[in-house]
């Protein structure tokens, strides 16, 4: 995803012919053109989906979940969030 929102430059050639072959077969046009609230949605997932992935992992890892359980319900309602313009989108 983070190549809707992230110039196409910065991502290595098999990334952006990945991306390329997706849109092509799967007809996706968010990722095709995608429109400002989707590339919003994406920066979202970049700043704060991804760094908490880590220290999600990290602290599953640790077997620490209770000093998580609130963060990865609020990190889940934070996607499942997202989904709503997309499926709007679509739909």
């Amino acid at each position: 995803d983070a190549q809707a929102a992230i110039d196409h430059r910065y991502f290595p050639e098999p990334a952006q012919a990945l991306l390329d072959w997706h849109i092509r077969v799967n007809g996706d046009f968010l990722m095709g053109a995608p429109p400002l609230w989707f590339r919003s949605v994406v920066w979202g997932e970049i700043c704060l989906q991804l760094p908490f992935f880590f220290v999600a992992v990290k602290a599953l890892y640790d077997r620490d979940e209770a000093a998580f359980r609130i963060p990865f319900v609020i990190y889940g309602a934070h996607t499942a969030t997202t989904m709503i313009p997309i499926l709007g989108e679509i739909g």
